[in-house]
């Protein structure tokens, strides 16, 4: 009974076993001694006793809980590994290789940092090539590109998970998720278009993997200065720093013989996986109406960025504003100097009943009113 979830009639059990053709031992109340049909070799176990029943009696029998016992409550403890081997699967769903480089590197890459005294030296180095431990993945990655371009590759996605090591008063070493795109795209079929990799795309991949690990509602950006990057932003989480994305440096490039741009996601494994505790889990009914969307569009100034609009329409409105979407830009031709343009929809929605039109545009002029307060917008 524990295991169907219904409490059956014993008299019913003993039919549905002779059914089957068990022959059924009772030897007291609580205990049973049953005889397996030779030709029954999947039944081996108390368990596969109670499917065969519960075959007989049917699933649809069986009532469904009104509430989730806390045993199939999610562990508050991640599988580490798994995780890694899920992130790692999302990349290769996405065209991605992984690579694993060498923990040891050329000492040359030292001249790249501030201070080479936070490099760990190997004391008896077998060349020069793997004269120092790694403090970043990015040069391993570089050459992995630098490789595969003068074979010919076009374009490359890789990802590496991997250890970077330095010292500052004592011996340190860092998880870390490195992922890069770079190349042109060259493609064959008569259906898709030729498009070069841009940092978009990397943005968006990214922001895949903090969805996968629940965090992405977390996510800020902000934007730094990096000399391995021509540009850079930094990864917040709770104002705590996860890492760095941008475009690698021209000069950079130029050394390892890269004509194409580069862009990489620097991020700190070992961070992340202390957010994770962020991330609680709800369970709640499929809501029963429609969605509803409108659209607007904003005249901006060009320091304006997209993840202000969001934050602010959602301050307005955190019970229906559903989502908050970038749809379009236009920057250019008959554009006023230093303005730039944003369409953007909004997706409202009540869970419990349809949403009246004017309860709609009352959220909509709050939205917009506070847009035009705070970001100086104006629609077009």
């Amino acid at each position: 009974c524990e295991l169907i979830g219904n409490n059956l009639e014993i008299n019913s059990i003993k039919d549905i076993l002779i059914q089957l053709d068990f022959v059924v031992k009772s030897t007291d109340k609580e205990t049973w001694e049953l005889l397996v049909p030779t030709y029954r070799v999947d039944v081996n176990r108390q368990a596969d006793i109670v499917e065969e029943v519960l075959r007989i009696y049917g699933f649809n029998n069986v009532l469904l809980p009104e509430k989730l016992n806390s045993s199939i409550s999610p562990s508050l403890k991640p599988n580490i590994e798994k995780l890694k081997f899920n992130i790692s699967s999302l990349l290769v769903s996405r065209s991605f290789y992984e690579v694993m480089n060498n923990s040891l590197t050329k000492s040359k890459y030292m001249k790249y940092f501030d201070d080479e005294n936070e490099f760990v030296k190997i004391l008896n180095p077998l060349s020069k090539d793997l004269a120092v431990m790694r403090r970043s993945m990015i040069f391993g990655i570089l050459e992995n590109l630098e490789y595969n371009f003068n074979r010919q590759q076009q374009q490359l996605k890789l990802f590496e998970f991997g250890k970077v090591y330095h010292k500052k008063n004592t011996f340190i070493e860092n998880n870390k998720l490195c992922v890069a795109i770079s190349g042109k795209e060259a493609s064959n079929h008569w259906k898709l278009k030729n498009e070069s990799p841009d940092f978009y795309l990397l943005k968006g991949i990214s922001e895949a993997i903090f969805n996968k690990l629940g965090l992405l509602k977390f996510l800020e950006y902000k934007k730094t200065e990096d000399d391995h990057f021509e540009f850079c932003f930094e990864l917040l989480i709770h104002k705590k720093s996860i890492g760095k994305i941008g475009g690698i440096s021209r000069e950079l490039c130029a050394d390892f013989n890269l004509k194409n741009e580069v862009f990489i996601a620097d991020l700190n494994w070992d961070s992340i996986l202390t957010k994770l505790n962020l991330n609680s889990i709800k369970y709640q009914e499929l809501p029963k109406t429609f969605s509803v969307r409108r659209d607007l569009s904003l005249l901006l100034d060009q320091e304006v960025e997209f993840s202000q609009i969001e934050r602010i329409a959602k301050s307005c409105e955190k019970k229906h504003l559903k989502k908050v979407m970038l749809f379009d830009v236009y920057q250019g031709k008959n554009m006023e100097k230093g303005k730039k343009s944003y369409s953007i929809s909004f997706i409202l929605q009540n869970d419990k009943e349809t949403m009246k039109d004017s309860q709609i545009e009352s959220i909509m002029n709050k939205i917009q009113t506070t847009l035009v307060k705070q970001l100086n917008a104006s629609l077009r």
